[in-house]
């Protein structure tokens, strides 16, 4: 990333505070729907969203959601898969459900056996 970063940076404006990392999880519910669920460093939810089939919200959108309710600006928390992968800023208009691998989830019942 590096320049790249630093440009979008200065470019853009750096919100106020430090960035909150919170990692995103996708599984299913007892009744089919898929459950985003978001949490801090320490493992503690920090939020959770149930999504219906055919969801089209993007990962920019839960993201605001999830700032809302966190009362910080959007810009300050970065999302993160459990496996340590980063959204990017190309990465807040996909779909939530591919963003998080949930399609995979919708087609495998066992998906979230543990």
């Amino acid at each position: 990333k590096g320049m790249a970063w630093l440009q979008e940076t200065i470019l853009e404006g750096c919100p106020p505070g430090p960035t909150l990392a919170v990692t995103a999880s996708a599984s299913k519910n007892d009744d089919g729907m898929l459950v985003i669920s978001c949490t801090n460093m320490a493992g503690s939810e920090l939020a959770s969203f149930e999504l219906p089939r055919g969801d089209r919200r993007t990962v920019g959108e839960l993201r605001a959601q999830l700032a809302a309710d966190m009362e910080v600006e959007p810009g300050r928390v970065q999302l993160l898969l459990a496996d340590g992968t980063i959204f990017g800023r190309q990465d807040l208009k996909r779909s939530a459900v591919s963003a998080l691998g949930g399609e995979s989830l919708r087609h495998s019942p066992e998906c979230c056996a543990m």
